[in-house]
Formats: C-alpha cells, structure tokens, sequence
C-alpha cells in the first residue's frame, strides 16, 4: 500500500495508481515503451495505413483501419446499415392495403387460406365451392376437405356436407384411426 502514497516522478502529474519505478501507470506505460514517460508521440513511429472506401447506401467516401479493411466493411455508418438492410425486409402490410388489393393469405391459427372478395374476408374453399355451385352457401352448409389438407382448394377436394354429417363424418373418420392404430400396434408386437 505503501506504492499508492507515492507520487509519479513527473511534475506536476496527480494520477493515481501503483507506482513502478517511480512512474504513475501512464508515464510507466510511456517509459517501458519510448523510454521516456514525458513523449508525446514519437518521432519514429509509423502511422499506420488507412483505407478508403465509399458507402453503398450514401456513396460517400470513409476510411477504414487496415484490420477493417475486409469485404464486411461496407458502410460508412451504421445509420447507413440499417437504412441498406430495410429494403430487403418487406413492410408488413395492413389490413386495409390487402383487403384493397385482394390478396390471398395464410391466417396463422388454423392453417385455412382465406381471401378477400368485395372488402370482405371469406375462406378460399368456402368461396371456390360457391363458384362451382353459382350460388351463396348457407351457415349451415360446411365444405369439407376429402383429402384432409387444408390449403388443398381443388373442387376434386371439396364436398358439401350440412353441420351433423359433417360431424359424423369426422367421428368416423377419427375412429377408423383409432382402428388401424390399434392394428399397427398388434402387428408390431407380433413381429418384435
């Protein structure tokens, strides 16, 4: 503790720190790798090379350190980065700009694709199956998928049930699964 209390040889210095040989860690430094602690910068030494190089986004010119000086150095800020990257990331759209241009899309939850006719949301089997009939569906009328893929909307794939047959044909539809289940598992035993 006693290295502390000590004060650097240079005058007028009042940094703290260790002293070694006399020298604050500053001077030290300066001393150790000049040989003289009061240098400002010396005489000899070589100013190391800069790059330039011009920005893609602004086009403006900017130098680089020599350890920079590689291909992922390519804006002058990242201000300009960030602007660069923005382009390539599409801006999400709003409901109103894709029920004006009519778009198809994937609502997330259930895996259907729906569509927009007259500003309005319907679903695209729903709307593919009205077209084919020339004529509205009822709310108790269900399309059903044969093939069970949801976003598959080829009128081979689409039949009309009311809401009871509907269900009844997905009851057994789920039983049948059970059935076969059933038989993989005996059948896996027999040959294990």
């Amino acid at each position: 503790m006693k290295n502390l209390e000590k004060t650097c040889k240079v005058l007028e210095c009042t940094r703290l720190g260790r002293i070694t040989a006399g020298f604050c860690p500053h001077h030290y430094h300066k001393y150790r790798k000049y040989g003289n602690p009061l240098i400002i910068k010396p005489a000899g030494s070589p100013r190391k090379e800069r790059f330039k190089k011009t920005c893609l986004k602004c086009s403006q010119e900017f130098t680089v350190e020599p350890s920079r000086n590689n291909e992922r150095k390519k804006y002058c800020s990242k201000k300009c980065l960030n602007l660069d990257i923005a382009r390539y990331i599409p801006k999400p759209k709003t409901l109103n700009e894709r029920i004006d241009s009519n778009e198809w899309y994937y609502p997330k939850k259930n895996g259907y694709l729906g569509m927009v006719v007259n500003k309005k949301m319907i679903w695209q089997h729903r709307h593919v199956m009205e077209q084919f009939l020339g004529r509205g569906l009822t709310d108790d009328e269900v399309v059903h998928h044969i093939n069970g893929i949801k976003d598959d909307n080829r009128i081979e794939n689409l039949i009309v049930y009311n809401r009871s047959e509907h269900g009844k044909t997905h009851k057994e539809i789920f039983h049948e699964y059970l059935r076969l289940k059933k038989e993989n598992e005996i059948l896996k035993s027999k040959f294990n």
